[in-house]
């Protein structure tokens, strides 16, 4: 072997050694639960577009959450918006608890931001937590107090987690997408390096106040991202909840799977560059060091084939811990559905691999995007062009 090639080799190694280290770390994490002897009154702010089962699931969950001050405010585009007369019966039968706003039309910004920036409009002084939440998630009923109990414990003033995709179509595609999220799903946490998910982050009131959502969303894609680099420049850690992670049933095509990840990688290329540079990392440089080892190992290299033999052995380890992190963490049906995704993928394991990296390189070209049905094109972090509206293709919720 060359010395280019012992070094990328090495590399490969020395990057697996280091995502096994972050599996295990965020394992040994979950032990930690703090006990909380008050809990601050929350407002969980939802952007919903489109009806169908996964809002069908979410609606009764968030109702009947174990927690004892929150209420729900949704925001929709239009009256029309299919989820409308669910939502509008919700809100009337329970008042107390649920509100529904119509955001309008977005023309500066994206629409769920649009509806999110309507939702603040309905925060109360007595609001001390602000929560936000994708509808197209199943958490479980100790949902709300896992991922404020940080803040309750005064131990941070943001809380983040992350979603747990379900493959249950059990397609290729899908499969490659819940396998390949998982390695994102239980990444080590760490506050300075966090970035908030929209799907589920809570924010103390004081910290929002300060920070002026309504100018630093005005022109944006994003909600989550342009939130975490607010909070960076405040100088406000990020706590990652670990036990928070949400089951969120997925279906992809091919051409949906790479328009979702390029979609994805594309945010944070703009929004969290430096996340992006270690994602090219950790997906690009085992491939390239795979490649060489196996090249070199064809051509009789003890060392290479040792070195393949090491990896597949870390890749196994940090199977069996992620496994043992969704019996811990998700819910007893869901857990089922993820073992059932390992046992699958690991026999597909280096194509989900080359495809993760592939759906990260695309998102080097161009600046344009489908979400939720609507096209738009990023000029900035701080400027987005809604392109058009592809009516009659399927929308996203949340």
């Amino acid at each position: 072997m060359t010395g280019f090639a012992v070094a990328i080799i090495a590399a490969w190694l020395l990057t697996s050694v280091l995502a096994s280290a972050g599996v295990i770390d965020y394992r040994r994490t979950l032990r930690r639960v703090a006990q909380a002897a008050d809990w601050p009154s929350a407002v969980v702010l939802v952007a919903v577009k489109g009806a169908g089962e996964a809002l069908d699931r979410f609606l009764p969950v968030l109702a009947s959450q174990d927690y004892p001050f929150y209420r729900v405010v949704f925001a929709v585009e239009a009256a029309t918006d299919p989820a409308f007369p669910a939502l509008e019966l919700l809100a009337r039968n329970e008042s107390h608890r649920f509100e529904l706003i119509v955001a309008g039309k977005a023309t500066e910004c994206a629409q769920k931001v649009q509806n999110l920036l309507k939702a603040l409009d309905a925060l109360r002084p007595t609001d001390r937590v602000v929560v936000f939440a994708d509808a197209d998630t199943e958490p479980a009923a100790d949902w709300l107090r896992e991922l404020v109990r940080p803040i309750a414990v005064g131990g941070a003033a943001v809380s983040t987690g992350y979603r747990w995709q379900i493959a249950k179509d059990r397609r290729l595609p899908s499969l490659i997408a819940a396998l390949a999220d998982m390695s994102v799903a239980t990444a080590a946490r760490d506050r300075r390096w966090n970035l908030c998910w929209g799907g589920s982050t809570a924010v103390e009131r004081r910290v929002l106040d300060r920070l002026d959502l309504p100018r630093l969303w005005a022109r944006v894609a994003t909600e989550d991202l342009t939130l975490t680099r607010a909070l960076r420049r405040e100088g406000v850690p990020i706590h990652g909840a670990v036990r928070v992670l949400l089951p969120s049933p997925c279906s992809y095509s091919w051409r949906s799977l790479f328009a979702f990840g390029r979609r994805q990688y594309l945010l944070v290329r703009f929004y969290a560059p430096r996340h992006w540079l270690l994602a090219a990392w950790t997906l690009c440089v085992p491939a390239a060091g795979a490649a060489m080892a196996v090249s070199a190992a064809v051509s009789g290299s003890l060392a290479a084939a040792l070195c393949i033999g090491a990896a597949i052995l870390l890749q196994l380890l940090r199977y069996r811990l992620r496994l043992s992190i969704a019996r811990q963490v998700l819910p007893t049906e869901a857990a089922a559905e993820a073992a059932i995704t390992f046992r699958l993928g690991w026999w597909v394991s280096p194509l989900v691999h080359i495809v993760h990296a592939a759906v990260l390189l695309g998102s080097l070209l161009g600046r344009s995007f489908e979400w939720a049905g609507i096209r738009y094109r990023l000029s900035g972090p701080d400027k987005v062009v809604i392109l058009d509206r592809c009516h009659g293709r399927p929308s996203a919720i949340g």
